[in-house]
């Protein structure tokens, strides 16, 4: 048996049918709207998983709908801030990895990582992001 990806520029009206949700809209102009953050959170309470992504520190649109949204489910307070663009990848992610660490373009990161666990570290004790290359996962059902 195999899924069927179904790609959308905004979320759809109903998440019923989908056994997954990756929302890695990059663009400033899309950011987590009070309604998607409403319907997120009630596709999460029926035990489904969704994969939210922010961008670099120049879309701090996007980013700012993503920290409230980690608040409004219960994940702390996220504070963004803006790093080195030279980061250290935390195991089990740095297999492979010469030296242990990458470069991105325009990172950024969170100063207070609210209730998250995450991969990379940027040497000041909070996690560093810049789109599909840093993590932060939260306990499945955190909420």
């Amino acid at each position: 048996m195999g899924n069927t990806t179904t790609i959308f520029d905004t979320p759809p009206a109903s998440l019923a049918g989908f056994s997954q949700v990756w929302d890695i809209r990059f663009s400033n102009s899309s950011p987590l709207t009070s309604g998607v953050q409403t319907e997120y959170e009630s596709y999460l309470q029926s035990g489904h998983a969704i994969f939210v992504m922010g961008e670099n520190s120049g879309f701090a649109t996007r980013n700012n709908s993503l920290v409230t949204f980690v608040s409004l489910l219960g994940g702390g307070s996220l504070t963004l801030s803006s790093v080195s663009d030279m980061q250290t990848v935390l195991p089990p992610f740095d297999s492979g990895i010469a030296g242990g660490s990458i470069t991105f373009s325009a990172a950024g990161s969170v100063a207070t990582p609210g209730r998250a666990n995450h991969d990379v570290d940027h040497g000041r004790g909070a996690p560093a992001s810049s789109g599909t290359r840093a993590r932060c996962r939260m306990p499945r059902r955190a909420i």
